[in-house]
């Protein structure tokens, strides 16, 4: 299969109608989201589900996000037993980088909700997205784009590894927020967040006051380890005794992603935390297409978005030093 690539110009609807009859015709594309980009097909639809599955070597009890247009439509795919709860969210966060967790109606299918009775759903906010979803007048079930277990893709060229798998992929440039959203079942009070993200748990409170963090529910991108690269990780937090590190196990090419100055390394120098999580996934990425043998990621602070990131680079990496 030789992977078709386009690029949007002003006209979305224009651009993406081979897209749309892909989705359509129960085939898969990949298409960016403001989050990562997701690899998508039609969610009421078994075999292209399945498809999806197959191409990212996906296990097939980890559910999937299904990404609607609106909320009317998270009421034609859910039921919705917390409504005030859910307008408030809605409100506040949506469309964008935060995912529902509803009762499934039995239109859903279970191949998408990993055979969970429960569904995640979430209105992304991103134009081409949106687009490709109202367009087909189905909604999309989406995981992230790329070989499971990798990092999720946030450009083209962390796409390489789906090309002559897919039929088709939406170039949309860079994501925005760089990890995935934040999951969050809302079926009782108070609400539960299954999976840290974009939209943090500070930010969560503001809204619905109590929040409970619970990590025994499976949710999408929460059961089995990710966004692993070859390159070894290590996360740190004394700059000395990563420095030590390095030596002791003679490392040659390390590369470090870190707040402070360093010299005697190549280092990426992030001023904030969210400049991170846009840039996270693509730097692990790009220090293994580079050769270099060890990635040195200074711990993160465990609030805000500093939590989500963290989150993540404790199933990304291989030893934690202080």
């Amino acid at each position: 299969m030789e992977t078709k690539i386009i690029k949007i110009d002003t006209d979305i609807s224009s651009s993406i109608k081979e897209a749309v009859e892909l989705i359509k015709n129960s085939e898969v594309v990949v298409f960016p989201t403001e989050t990562v980009y997701g690899i998508g097909a039609n969610g009421l639809d078994r075999e292209a589900v399945l498809k999806i599955f197959k191409i990212k070597n996906r296990p097939a009890d980890n559910p999937l996000i299904l990404h609607v247009f609106d909320k009317d439509w998270i009421y034609e795919y859910a039921v919705v037993k917390e409504k005030s709860m859910l307008n408030d969210l809605y409100d506040r966060f949506s469309p964008g980088p935060i995912t529902f967790i509803l009762d499934k109606k039995n239109i859903i299918p279970y191949e998408t909700t990993g055979g969970l009775d429960s569904v995640a759903i979430r209105i992304p906010d991103h134009q081409i997205a949106l687009s490709l979803i109202k367009d087909s007048k189905l909604p999309i079930a989406a995981p992230s784009a790329n070989i499971s277990g990798r990092p999720s893709a946030t450009n083209i060229d962390m796409l390489k590894e789906l090309f002559n798998k897919v039929p088709l992929i939406i170039d949309g440039g860079e994501t925005q927020f760089g990890i995935e959203s934040t999951v969050v079942d809302i079926r009782t009070y108070p609400l539960k967040v299954l999976r840290p993200g974009s939209v943090t748990i500070e930010e969560l409170k503001k809204v619905v006051g109590r929040v409970e963090i619970n990590n025994s529910f499976i949710s999408p991108g929460t059961k089995y380890r990710h966004y692993k690269v070859s390159t070894t990780v290590c996360m740190f937090k004394n700059l000395n005794t990563a420095f030590d590190f390095v030596k002791n196990n003679n490392f040659i090419k390390p590369f470090f992603i870190s707040r402070q100055k360093i010299d005697k390394f190549d280092v990426y120098n992030f001023n904030s935390y969210d400049e991170l999580s846009s840039k996270i996934y693509r730097l692990l990425y790009e220090c293994e297409t580079k050769g270099y043998d060890l990635i040195m990621i200074e711990e993160p602070e465990s609030k805000g978005i500093g939590f989500s990131i963290l989150n993540r680079l404790q199933k990304a990496s291989d030893y934690f030093i202080n």
